[in-house]
Protein backbone atom coordinates (compact mmCIF):
# COMPACT_ATOMS: atom_id res chain seq x y z
CA UNK A 1 0.00 0.00 0.00
CA UNK A 2 0.85 3.26 -0.73
CA UNK A 3 0.82 4.45 2.69
CA UNK A 4 3.39 2.15 4.07
CA UNK A 5 5.58 3.07 1.13
CA UNK A 6 8.96 4.85 2.75
CA UNK A 7 9.03 7.37 -0.47
CA UNK A 8 5.91 8.46 -0.18
CA UNK A 9 5.96 9.12 3.70
CA UNK A 10 9.58 11.23 2.79
CA UNK A 11 7.58 13.08 -0.02
CA UNK A 12 4.91 13.98 1.80
CA UNK A 13 7.57 15.28 5.09
CA UNK A 14 9.67 17.19 2.33
CA UNK A 15 6.31 18.95 1.14
CA UNK A 16 4.64 19.78 4.44
CA UNK A 17 7.82 21.18 5.31
CA UNK A 18 8.50 23.31 2.86
CA UNK A 19 4.71 24.36 3.07
CA UNK A 20 5.61 25.50 6.84
CA UNK A 21 8.86 26.77 5.89
CA UNK A 22 7.06 28.98 3.36
CA UNK A 23 4.64 30.21 5.84
CA UNK A 24 6.95 31.60 8.15
CA UNK A 25 8.93 33.63 6.43
CA UNK A 26 8.40 36.93 7.98
CA UNK A 27 8.72 39.33 5.02
CA UNK A 28 6.53 37.87 2.56
CA UNK A 29 5.97 40.13 -0.33
CA UNK A 30 2.34 41.52 -0.55
CA UNK A 31 0.43 42.42 -3.70
CA UNK A 32 1.63 41.30 -7.09
CA UNK A 33 4.64 39.07 -7.37
CA UNK A 34 8.02 41.52 -7.90
CA UNK A 35 9.17 39.96 -11.28
CA UNK A 36 5.01 40.31 -12.25
CA UNK A 37 5.25 43.84 -11.37
CA UNK A 38 9.13 44.34 -13.03
CA UNK A 39 7.45 43.05 -16.06
CA UNK A 40 4.12 45.27 -16.15
CA UNK A 41 5.66 48.51 -15.63
CA UNK A 42 8.04 47.66 -18.47
CA UNK A 43 4.99 47.53 -20.62
CA UNK A 44 4.15 51.18 -20.22
CA UNK A 45 3.63 53.39 -22.83
CA UNK A 46 2.11 56.39 -23.78
CA UNK A 47 -0.69 55.42 -20.94
CA UNK A 48 0.04 58.23 -18.47
CA UNK A 49 -1.60 61.45 -17.67
CA UNK A 50 0.98 61.82 -14.43
CA UNK A 51 4.42 59.83 -14.28
CA UNK A 52 6.15 60.32 -10.65
CA UNK A 53 9.94 59.43 -11.48
CA UNK A 54 13.00 59.25 -8.85
CA UNK A 55 14.94 56.70 -6.51
CA UNK A 56 13.57 54.49 -3.90
CA UNK A 57 12.55 57.20 -1.90
CA UNK A 58 10.05 58.04 -4.25
CA UNK A 59 8.88 54.61 -4.94
CA UNK A 60 8.64 53.81 -1.18
CA UNK A 61 6.49 57.31 -0.71
CA UNK A 62 4.40 58.08 -3.48
CA UNK A 63 0.74 56.32 -4.18
CA UNK A 64 -0.94 57.37 -7.25
CA UNK A 65 -4.17 56.13 -6.02
CA UNK A 66 -4.00 57.97 -2.69
CA UNK A 67 -2.74 61.39 -5.48
CA UNK A 68 -5.33 59.81 -7.54
CA UNK A 69 -7.90 61.24 -4.71
CA UNK A 70 -7.29 64.95 -4.98
CA UNK A 71 -6.06 64.71 -8.82
CA UNK A 72 -9.09 63.55 -9.85
CA UNK A 73 -9.62 61.63 -13.57
CA UNK A 74 -6.13 61.49 -14.07
CA UNK A 75 -3.90 58.01 -14.39
CA UNK A 76 -1.70 58.10 -12.26
CA UNK A 77 1.62 56.01 -12.95
CA UNK A 78 5.02 55.52 -10.09
CA UNK A 79 7.31 55.11 -12.59
CA UNK A 80 10.61 55.24 -9.72
CA UNK A 81 12.83 52.71 -9.16
CA UNK A 82 15.26 51.73 -6.16
CA UNK A 83 18.62 52.82 -7.32
CA UNK A 84 17.67 54.69 -9.82
CA UNK A 85 19.80 57.62 -11.39
CA UNK A 86 18.50 60.41 -13.41
CA UNK A 87 20.46 59.10 -16.59
CA UNK A 88 19.35 60.48 -20.29
CA UNK A 89 18.18 56.96 -20.68
CA UNK A 90 15.92 56.76 -17.47
CA UNK A 91 14.41 60.28 -18.33
CA UNK A 92 13.70 59.15 -21.77
CA UNK A 93 11.56 55.87 -20.27
CA UNK A 94 9.90 58.69 -18.08
CA UNK A 95 8.84 60.89 -20.74
CA UNK A 96 7.47 57.43 -23.13
CA UNK A 97 4.86 56.62 -20.53
CA UNK A 98 2.67 60.31 -21.28
CA UNK A 99 -0.06 59.63 -23.12
CA UNK A 100 0.48 62.35 -25.85
CA UNK A 101 -3.10 62.95 -26.69
CA UNK A 102 -4.13 63.30 -22.89
CA UNK A 103 -5.13 66.04 -20.61
CA UNK A 104 -2.33 68.58 -18.83
CA UNK A 105 0.12 65.93 -19.12
CA UNK A 106 2.95 65.90 -15.73
CA UNK A 107 6.36 64.43 -14.76
CA UNK A 108 6.83 64.86 -10.84
CA UNK A 109 10.52 64.85 -9.93
CA UNK A 110 11.77 63.24 -7.01
CA UNK A 111 15.07 65.31 -6.29
CA UNK A 112 17.81 62.78 -4.03
CA UNK A 113 21.25 64.03 -4.02
CA UNK A 114 22.03 59.86 -3.86
CA UNK A 115 20.07 59.93 -7.42
CA UNK A 116 22.58 62.33 -8.85
CA UNK A 117 25.70 60.68 -7.95
CA UNK A 118 28.65 58.75 -9.54
CA UNK A 119 27.75 55.80 -7.06
CA UNK A 120 23.93 55.70 -8.39
CA UNK A 121 25.62 55.62 -12.03
CA UNK A 122 28.26 52.84 -11.41
CA UNK A 123 25.09 50.79 -9.93
CA UNK A 124 22.17 52.41 -11.48
CA UNK A 125 19.72 49.14 -9.90
CA UNK A 126 16.64 48.00 -10.77
CA UNK A 127 15.82 50.26 -14.15
CA UNK A 128 17.26 48.43 -17.10
CA UNK A 129 14.73 49.76 -19.61
CA UNK A 130 11.69 49.13 -20.94
CA UNK A 131 12.54 45.86 -23.53
CA UNK A 132 10.20 43.32 -21.89
CA UNK A 133 11.01 40.74 -23.73
CA UNK A 134 11.91 37.50 -21.92
CA UNK A 135 13.72 34.24 -23.12
CA UNK A 136 12.36 30.72 -22.68
CA UNK A 137 13.93 29.92 -18.87
CA UNK A 138 12.77 33.94 -18.35
CA UNK A 139 9.00 32.90 -19.24
CA UNK A 140 9.23 29.71 -17.49
CA UNK A 141 10.21 31.83 -13.96
CA UNK A 142 7.35 34.77 -14.45
CA UNK A 143 4.46 32.18 -15.22
CA UNK A 144 6.21 30.48 -11.28
CA UNK A 145 7.30 33.08 -10.03
CA UNK A 146 5.39 32.83 -6.53
CA UNK A 147 5.73 29.27 -5.87
CA UNK A 148 9.58 29.88 -6.88
CA UNK A 149 9.83 32.98 -4.53
CA UNK A 150 7.86 30.37 -1.78
CA UNK A 151 10.06 27.70 -1.78
CA UNK A 152 13.16 29.65 -1.42
CA UNK A 153 15.30 28.71 0.71
CA UNK A 154 16.13 29.74 4.05
CA UNK A 155 18.40 29.69 7.25
CA UNK A 156 16.87 28.83 10.46
CA UNK A 157 17.69 32.36 11.70
CA UNK A 158 15.21 33.85 9.21
CA UNK A 159 12.27 30.98 10.10
CA UNK A 160 12.85 32.53 14.07
CA UNK A 161 11.11 35.85 13.71
CA UNK A 162 8.62 34.03 11.56
CA UNK A 163 7.46 32.11 14.60
CA UNK A 164 7.96 35.39 16.99
CA UNK A 165 8.18 38.65 15.22
CA UNK A 166 10.07 39.71 18.40
CA UNK A 167 12.98 37.61 17.63
CA UNK A 168 14.07 39.93 14.70
CA UNK A 169 15.66 43.35 14.58
CA UNK A 170 13.82 44.53 11.33
CA UNK A 171 10.99 43.20 9.36
CA UNK A 172 9.88 44.85 6.41
CA UNK A 173 6.67 44.22 4.59
CA UNK A 174 6.48 45.25 0.87
CA UNK A 175 3.65 45.31 -0.65
CA UNK A 176 3.69 45.80 -5.13
CA UNK A 177 0.97 47.86 -6.38
CA UNK A 178 -0.24 48.22 -10.15
CA UNK A 179 0.02 51.56 -10.48
CA UNK A 180 3.98 51.21 -9.49
CA UNK A 181 3.71 52.27 -6.12
CA UNK A 182 5.80 49.86 -3.81
CA UNK A 183 4.18 50.35 0.02
CA UNK A 184 6.55 49.25 3.05
CA UNK A 185 5.62 48.38 6.11
CA UNK A 186 8.20 48.47 8.95
CA UNK A 187 6.22 46.31 11.57
CA UNK A 188 9.47 45.45 13.82
CA UNK A 189 12.51 48.10 13.63
CA UNK A 190 15.02 47.61 16.68
CA UNK A 191 18.22 49.11 14.23
CA UNK A 192 16.35 52.99 14.18
CA UNK A 193 17.97 55.09 11.65
CA UNK A 194 20.10 52.22 9.52
CA UNK A 195 19.78 53.70 6.00
CA UNK A 196 21.47 57.18 7.38
CA UNK A 197 24.76 55.51 8.08
CA UNK A 198 24.46 53.95 4.11
CA UNK A 199 23.86 57.23 3.12
CA UNK A 200 26.59 58.74 4.55
CA UNK A 201 28.91 56.11 2.99
CA UNK A 202 27.79 56.98 -0.33
CA UNK A 203 28.23 60.92 -0.07
CA UNK A 204 31.56 60.72 1.14
CA UNK A 205 32.47 58.85 -1.64
CA UNK A 206 31.03 60.35 -4.06
CA UNK A 207 29.76 63.49 -5.18
CA UNK A 208 27.09 64.53 -7.12
CA UNK A 209 27.70 65.06 -10.89
CA UNK A 210 26.86 68.68 -12.98
CA UNK A 211 26.57 66.05 -15.84
CA UNK A 212 23.54 64.22 -14.49
CA UNK A 213 22.04 67.49 -13.64
CA UNK A 214 22.23 68.46 -17.03
CA UNK A 215 20.24 65.55 -17.92
CA UNK A 216 17.36 66.95 -15.90
CA UNK A 217 17.85 70.54 -16.89
CA UNK A 218 17.87 69.49 -20.61
CA UNK A 219 14.62 66.87 -20.22
CA UNK A 220 12.72 69.62 -18.27
CA UNK A 221 13.09 72.18 -21.17
CA UNK A 222 11.99 69.89 -23.27
CA UNK A 223 8.92 68.22 -21.99
CA UNK A 224 7.52 71.93 -20.56
CA UNK A 225 8.23 73.32 -24.57
CA UNK A 226 6.47 70.52 -25.56
CA UNK A 227 3.45 70.94 -22.92
CA UNK A 228 4.03 68.50 -20.28
CA UNK A 229 3.96 70.32 -16.66
CA UNK A 230 6.79 69.45 -14.63
CA UNK A 231 6.88 69.25 -10.61
CA UNK A 232 10.11 68.97 -8.49
CA UNK A 233 10.15 68.43 -4.78
CA UNK A 234 13.05 66.75 -2.53
CA UNK A 235 11.86 63.47 -1.13
CA UNK A 236 10.63 63.68 3.06
CA UNK A 237 12.95 61.56 5.46
CA UNK A 238 13.98 62.77 8.77
CA UNK A 239 15.68 65.93 10.26
CA UNK A 240 19.17 64.24 10.03
CA UNK A 241 18.92 63.44 6.73
CA UNK A 242 17.74 66.48 5.71
CA UNK A 243 20.67 68.28 7.13
CA UNK A 244 22.97 65.87 5.37
CA UNK A 245 21.34 66.44 2.19
CA UNK A 246 21.48 70.51 2.88
CA UNK A 247 25.11 70.24 3.46
CA UNK A 248 26.62 68.81 0.56
CA UNK A 249 29.41 70.59 -0.58
CA UNK A 250 28.79 69.18 -4.17
CA UNK A 251 24.94 69.91 -4.25
CA UNK A 252 24.16 73.38 -4.03
CA UNK A 253 20.46 72.88 -3.50
CA UNK A 254 19.39 76.76 -4.10
CA UNK A 255 21.37 77.00 -7.26
CA UNK A 256 19.16 73.77 -8.68
CA UNK A 257 16.10 75.09 -7.87
CA UNK A 258 16.95 78.59 -9.21
CA UNK A 259 18.11 76.58 -12.41
CA UNK A 260 15.27 74.13 -12.58
CA UNK A 261 12.62 76.73 -12.47
CA UNK A 262 14.85 78.97 -14.79
CA UNK A 263 14.32 75.18 -17.35
CA UNK A 264 10.68 75.73 -16.88
CA UNK A 265 9.83 73.26 -14.25
CA UNK A 266 7.66 74.29 -10.58
CA UNK A 267 9.36 73.58 -7.51
CA UNK A 268 7.17 72.47 -4.88
CA UNK A 269 8.27 73.21 -0.96
CA UNK A 270 7.14 69.93 0.70
CA UNK A 271 7.34 69.04 4.29
CA UNK A 272 10.51 66.73 4.22
CA UNK A 273 10.31 65.75 7.95
CA UNK A 274 6.91 65.89 8.63
CA UNK A 275 5.92 61.80 7.76
CA UNK A 276 6.85 58.62 9.77
CA UNK A 277 10.24 56.57 8.10
CA UNK A 278 11.42 53.31 9.00
CA UNK A 279 14.88 53.86 8.69
CA UNK A 280 15.42 57.43 8.96
CA UNK A 281 15.02 57.78 4.54
CA UNK A 282 11.92 55.83 3.74
CA UNK A 283 8.50 56.27 4.59
CA UNK A 284 6.15 53.43 6.37
CA UNK A 285 3.41 53.35 4.80
CA UNK A 286 0.87 55.37 6.52
CA UNK A 287 3.63 58.31 6.59
CA UNK A 288 3.66 57.43 2.50
CA UNK A 289 -0.57 57.49 2.36
CA UNK A 290 -0.50 61.16 4.22
CA UNK A 291 2.51 62.18 1.76
CA UNK A 292 0.32 61.33 -1.32
CA UNK A 293 -2.21 63.04 -0.50
CA UNK A 294 -0.54 66.38 0.47
CA UNK A 295 1.52 66.20 -2.73
CA UNK A 296 -1.38 65.80 -4.75
CA UNK A 297 -3.10 68.96 -2.97
CA UNK A 298 -0.11 70.90 -3.45
CA UNK A 299 -0.12 69.85 -7.16
CA UNK A 300 -3.76 70.61 -7.67
CA UNK A 301 -3.34 74.39 -5.70
CA UNK A 302 -0.49 75.07 -8.27
CA UNK A 303 -2.47 73.86 -11.02
CA UNK A 304 -5.83 76.08 -9.97
CA UNK A 305 -2.90 79.44 -10.05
Amino acid sequence: MIFKNQTFWTLFLAGALILVMGSLRPDKPRGMHSMHYDIHRSRWSQCGDVVLAGDSRVLIALSPEEMGKVLKDRRILNYSYAGVWYSKEYLEAVGAILDPNGDSPTVVLGISPRSLTQGVRDNPGAFTGSDNTMDKDALIEYAFAPILEFCQPMSFNQVLPGISPSLASSILIKEYHADGWMSANCTVNKRGKWAIKRYRRVYDKYDVLNSTIENVMKHTKSWVDNGVKVYGFFPPSCEEMVEIEAGLESFDQADFISRFEEFGGVWLDVNQVGYESYDGCHLNRDGALQFSSDLGKIISEHERQ
